[in-house]
């Protein structure tokens, strides 16, 4: 084989080598997979502090290997709670970033603070109405809500995460829990807890605890601010009370609802 042929062919396996790269990374959406670390009590684990994509899909893991793109503290002198378990539900799935749990639920949360702002302002000297909203934790939609917020006055206030075992205190120092989040949030265990803490409780048709255990009257479609702004004006939610909601009836409620 000649020099020059040789030289042809190299340049093409090259460019082949080249354009195989392009398709399998852009076209495939093969992108730049995240990376997996040594771990020696799961064996391994994905490693802190990726921004990657794969098949198409935006993969984040903070600095602590967890599936949301906010840090937090992660040392173990004290305990770390998953909100909604996505870094164990998706933590080696390459699910979208925009559609794991955490994300979804920031993004369910205006819902709530439109509907709440709404009420407030309709608040007159003759028709007084005394609503406020405590919104508690942290993530990268939190400073387009706060100026979402900001419009409604002292109504709506922002705190930072609290440790779970503060979590029931605060429950019982508030009257009403708006669950907002559409069905990628799956059961929804929140709607228990707080109904056990004798909260009053409104949620969306789409998440399955409050589908399941609170009555049409108290419910609304995710994304549907005007709906829970009404309940909520209205102010006549029922109290439902603890064997309203027990795991027995819930479990024998969502039978009847698989057999419909």
């Amino acid at each position: 084989m000649s020099r020059k042929r040789i030289a042809l062919w190299s340049v093409f396996c090259a460019v082949a080598f080249v354009v195989a790269e392009l398709v399998a990374r852009y076209g495939l959406g093969l992108g730049d997979p995240p990376i997996s670390i040594p771990d020696p009590e799961i064996d391994y684990l994905f490693a802190p502090d990726q921004d990657c994509h794969r098949f198409g899909n935006r993969i984040v893991y903070n600095n602590c290997s967890m599936r949301c793109d906010f840090d937090v503290h992660c040392g173990f002198e004290g305990r770390r709670v998953f909100g909604v378990g996505d870094s164990v539900v998706n933590g080696g799935t390459l699910i979208a970033h925009e559609k794991i749990a955490t994300t979804l639920l920031q993004e369910r949360v205006d819902t709530i603070i439109r509907a709440v702002g709404e009420v407030a302002a309709r608040s007159t000297c003759s028709a007084r109405i005394n609503i406020a909203l405590d919104i508690y934790g942290a993530g990268t939609e939190e400073m387009r809500l706060k100026k979402m917020a900001a419009k409604y006055g002292d109504a709506i206030k922002f705190y930072p995460p609290v440790p779970i075992d503060q979590v029931r205190k605060l429950m019982r120092e508030h009257d009403v829990y708006v669950l907002a989040s559409n069905a990628y949030e799956g059961w929804g265990a929140v709607v228990s807890e707080a109904l056990e803490e004798g909260m009053k409780v409104i949620g969306t048709y789409e998440a399955g605890s409050s589908a399941t255990i609170l009555p049409e009257e108290c419910l609304f479609l995710a994304g549907d601010w005007r709906r829970p702004m009404r309940i909520l004006l209205d102010n006549h939610i029922p109290k439902i009370g603890i064997e309203s909601w027990s795991a027995t009836n819930a479990a024998f409620a969502l039978i009847n609802v698989s057999m419909c």
